[in-house]
């Protein structure tokens, strides 16, 4: 039982801080997005925009934030298929061989 609980501590542990690294790079990733628009637009609209300052501290950190933390989700979704997938050609099933012997 305390192997378990460990396991499942350092699971959380890891877990945890995976997404806060992902939430302050979801932070940081409003100045690509804007720069991204910016340079592919060329419009005044986009020259706007990353002039804001509101949008730049407020709406723009949120919606970019929510933009990137959706698409870490969303390969969060897709990465238990993925080893599905791997473990299907590789020939060993989904599950774990458990040793019978004592």
């Amino acid at each position: 039982m305390d192997n378990v609980l460990n396991s499942h501590l350092r699971h959380r542990g890891l877990y945890l801080g995976l997404e806060g690294l992902a939430t302050m790079v979801a932070i940081g990733f409003h100045g690509v997005l804007l720069e991204l628009v910016q340079t592919t637009t060329g419009s005044q609209w986009a020259e706007q925009v990353s002039e804001s300052i509101e949008l730049r501290l407020t709406y723009g950190v949120v919606i970019s934030a929510l933009l990137f933390l959706g698409g870490a989700a969303t390969v969060r979704l897709l990465v238990p298929w993925i080893a599905w997938l791997i473990f299907a050609r590789r020939g060993d099933g989904v599950h774990p061989r458990v040793n019978t012997t004592t």
